[in-house]
């Protein structure tokens, strides 16, 4: 799969324009941008939340900037994605990691390659693509052993690979185990876009089938980059991911896949899902990669190694299971935002 960066410059995902540097901050009035109500609050709200940001009063500025986009509502990309990168900023500085996570999980949906938002996940370091504890997909090492185990993830133990599932989705099938972050085998199309954005590409495969590329991030100035590949089919009129794959570089956010990141060493991969029982070598001639492809029998799964390192995860549907749209309880490790971000300051 072709992916963004200086070998791929005309990609067609690359085309976002850039952006301003870190800290050059232009908050013009955006009350011509709300759809409908008082206009003169509105543009109160964003020139209050200006203020509180330049005095570093970031708890202030949270409350304000909330305010701002749920009294507007404002559907221009831009405004939306100043808003999300300052929100960003505020909970950055409040050591809210949760939030900052979200928010620039929300401005990257709307362009991967926000250096606003990147700049503040490469400052949070391994935090960035860390859960909370209190997240049901977060992932938790078990006392006097190496092993990692987390929700809706496999598990090697002894001999057996289980899939570590909420008892209320447990069906006897790997399927809710096939998951890479927050989109899993069987989700309705329509859900997997309002976690990723629309597409940027779309690619034919060789069987028939369109694989669709859904870019996570991609940095300007590295050159490094992160996407998903989704496949989709048909089930009771609706589609829903048949397979998905995320490549390349590690997003700063938590993409996980059984508790293995992209990046991550293949030593990690083994203790997590065992040893492969298949290993092919992979050349992929359009960003000049090679490595191994291991693959694991009878589980949908394959994971790409380049340099002892995992470079590409790969699931899907196996054929014993027809297809079906599945609904997980991914439970939301916070409160909704604009209730928790609108609670005033004290």
């Amino acid at each position: 799969m072709r992916s963004c960066g200086p070998d791929r410059p005309d990609a067609p995902w690359c085309s976002t324009p850039p952006r301003s540097a870190h800290g050059a901050r232009e908050r013009e009035s955006r009350a011509s941008e709300c759809n409908g109500g008082d206009l003169w609050f509105r543009e109160a709200y964003w020139k209050i939340a200006s203020l509180y940001l330049d005095r570093g009063d970031y708890r202030s500025a949270a409350f304000e900037i909330t305010r701002f986009l749920v009294g507007c509502s404002p559907q221009d990309p831009t405004t939306l994605r100043q808003a999300f990168d300052y929100l960003v900023e505020t909970y950055y500085n409040l050591r809210d990691d949760e939030m900052v996570r979200l928010w620039a999980a929300r401005a990257l949906r709307l362009d991967p390659g926000d250096a606003y938002a990147l700049h503040f996940l490469y400052e949070m370091g391994p935090r960035a693509t860390t859960r909370a504890l209190t997240d049901l997909l977060a992932c938790r090492t078990t006392p006097g052993t190496p092993l990692v185990v987390g929700a809706y993830s496999f598990l090697r133990v002894r001999d057996t690979l289980r899939c570590i599932v909420d008892r209320d989705d447990e069906d006897g099938t790997p399927a809710p185990c096939l998951r890479i972050g927050e989109v899993y085998v069987g989700e309705g199309r329509a859900d997997v876009e309002r976690t990723l954005g629309a597409p940027k590409q779309s690619v034919p495969r060789d069987n028939g089938a369109v694989a669709y590329v859904y870019v996570v991030f991609f940095d300007r100035t590295t050159g490094r980059s992160g996407y998903y590949v989704v496949e989709y089919e048909s089930a009771a009129g609706e589609q829903v991911v048949k397979a998905l794959q995320l490549t390349r570089d590690r997003p700063p956010l938590p993409l996980d896949f059984s508790c293995v990141l992209l990046g991550d060493a293949q030593d990690r991969l083994t203790l997590q899902l065992g040893p492969p029982t298949q290993t092919l070598p992979f050349d992929d001639p359009t960003v000049h990669v090679k490595g191994e492809r291991w693959s694991y029998g009878a589980l949908p799964v394959s994971v790409e190694i380049v340099n002892r390192q995992v470079y590409s995860m790969r699931v899907w549907r196996p054929d014993r299971l027809p297809p079906k749209q599945r609904h997980f309880k991914f439970a939301s490790p916070i409160s909704p935002p604009s209730a928790r971000a609108l609670e005033r300051p004290s």
